[in-house]
């Protein structure tokens, strides 16, 4: 448990609270194990008192394995690391300093056992130059030991990591580091390690040399990365012609697994690019299968629409956009369904725009959880009794949430709350709700007394309802009307009025990129203008 406040007297009172709190429940804090430190370049001077006792002011302390140091510094938290993977490499000498023991079998037994406690949580390490001698010198005595090679015998670090094929541990801690920023700029929006990363801290630091910071953008440096490629985490190059890339997916054969999801994202892809209608799909550039793992190249797209929208202001589309957008997702999910399989998971990252010249096309992705629908004379399975939930329950249909057989008007259902988020600003109502089943009462709700909230601070609140309406009507074997919710959705763009002129009736329309009203025909007279609609 940790406490934390600006100055002594606001955790003085955090601290009071904090015990008055527990003797409600019949607990007490324990004195003897409960200090406190300071931190930063001002040390006020007195201490912290619970019912006359003062607590031992510490200099360091442990959480969740980790030890923060009130100087800031990290070298007493390595050398706990390194005297932990000590430990562990004692209890497993039985085999790595076994000279019988084959160097694959060492080499398994370090990377999977020893090397892990080392490295965990050292993503948010500011390494040093001493604290990586620290590591590397770890390392390299153990598995000098571990092969029976001495100083003495004048064998070079490298060589002896050639042997084991073991990469250095200061690589492995850079990886660590630049996957770990991957995923907290790929994560969701109002996020604590979102929120962390873009944090503005007030005030301005001391004079002389700045401290050794994040090494992020070193770490990127080093290996040639960019921030915008933390959103293509598939990306791969031709190694004939560097300056082609492409999109590639691994998934690992188990024997557990019954049904291969890269084997439905071939099939429907192979499917579209047969018929040659791949507007929205991506094209296959190979695919194939190793020992342990398949694999499928792919043409390369760039961002996520998810990604796209933490971009724009209030982390919302424009009316127009959105709406484009939209209709853009729907067609891609019309054709998937025209080669009789269903999604099951749309949803904003699941559709990403093209590069180049294709950047105003949004592409579908990721067809892993998709399923067929047609039976091999082209009908409409039966539906099963019972379904096992599948898919993001943010974005989830309410079938989906009640385990009935989904078809083409889920993922209709999925593309609205889709297309919702795109364009609320506040987002979906159950935003930040994590339960699926408080998820699913805010779905029914949304249709009944909190319609209103659902759709706050957008115009053309009833072509969105009617949407909502046709789709909530449709079972599982009826077919969708996509011109019906198309038309409905091309209006809402802009709202049309009619206007006499000289007893003639005109269309006003408000255009897209503008907040004023432009009359389409020319050399009217605004005084003749009356409105009528």
């Amino acid at each position: 448990m940790v406490l934390a406040a600006e100055t002594r007297e606001e955790l003085q009172t955090e601290v009071q609270l904090w015990k008055d709190r527990l003797q409600r429940y019949g607990l007490r804090l324990n004195i003897e194990k409960t200090g406190y430190m300071e931190c930063g370049a001002r040390i006020e001077d007195g201490t912290i008192c619970v019912d006359g006792n003062d607590l031992k002011k510490v200099e360091c302390f442990e959480y969740f394995g980790s030890k923060i140091a009130s100087i800031g510094d990290i070298l007493s938290d390595v050398l706990g690391r390194a005297n932990a993977a000590w430990m562990k490499w004692r209890t497993t000498t039985g085999t790595l300093c076994d000279k019988k023991m084959p160097i694959r079998l060492k080499y398994k037994v370090y990377r999977t056992v020893v090397r892990p406690v080392v490295l965990h949580g050292t993503e948010c390490w500011a390494a040093t130059k001493v604290t990586k001698q620290v590591l590397h010198t770890m390392e390299m005595r153990m598995l000098r030991w571990s092969m029976g090679v001495t100083l003495k015998d004048k064998v070079s670090n490298e060589m002896v990591r050639s042997t084991f094929g073991v990469a250095p541990i200061i690589d492995k801690m850079r990886e660590a580091r630049l996957r770990w920023f991957g995923h907290v700029c790929r994560t969701e929006e109002e996020s604590v390690a979102e929120t962390a990363l873009n944090l503005n801290v007030k005030g301005t630091r001391s004079r002389g040399r700045p401290k050794t910071c994040w090494l992020v953008k070193s770490g990127m440096a080093e290996v040639q990365l960019t921030t915008k490629d933390a959103d293509d985490r598939n990306k791969v190059r031709d190694q004939k012609d560097l300056a082609k890339e492409y999109a590639m997916k691994v998934e690992k054969k188990l024997q557990s697994r019954r049904h291969s999801k890269l084997k439905m994202e071939i099939a429907i892809l192979k499917l579209v690019s047969a018929e040659r209608t791949q507007s929205h799909f991506t094209t296959i550039i190979d695919r194939g299968k190793k020992e342990t793992f398949f694999f499928l190249v792919m043409q390369l797209v760039g961002r996520s629409l998810a990604n796209l929208k933490m971009t724009r202001p209030l982390r919302v589309f424009s009316m127009s956009t959105g709406l484009g957008v939209g209709i853009q997702c729907l067609e891609a999910c019309e054709d998937l369904h025209k080669y009789g399989f269903i999604h099951r998971d749309l949803k904003p990252a699941n559709y990403a725009c093209g590069l180049g010249e294709k950047k105003r096309v949004v592409y579908i992705l990721d067809f892993g959880i998709a399923r067929k629908i047609l039976n091999s004379k082209g009908e409409l399975k039966a539906p099963r009794q019972t379904v096992r939930f599948k898919g993001t329950i943010r974005f989830a249909s309410i079938a989906c949430h009640t385990n009935i057989e989904m078809g083409p008007k889920d993922d209709c259902e999925s593309w609205f709350y889709l297309l919702l988020d795109l364009i609320v600003a506040r987002g979906l109502l159950w935003k930040s709700v994590c339960d699926k089943d408080a998820v699913l009462k805010l779905k029914k709700d949304m249709r009944q007394e909190k319609k209103n909230a659902a759709f706050e601070g957008i115009k053309c609140v009833e072509e969105l309802c009617k949407i909502m309406e046709y789709i909530d009507s449709l079972q599982y074997q009826d077919r969708v009307d996509y011109d019906y919710i198309y038309k409905l959705v091309e209006l809402k763009p802009c709202r049309l009025r009619t206007i006499v002129v000289d007893g003639r009736v005109v269309l006003l329309v408000n255009e897209q990129n503008s907040n004023a009203l432009v009359l389409k025909e020319q050399e009217l007279n605004e005084a003749h203008f009356t409105v009528v609609g």
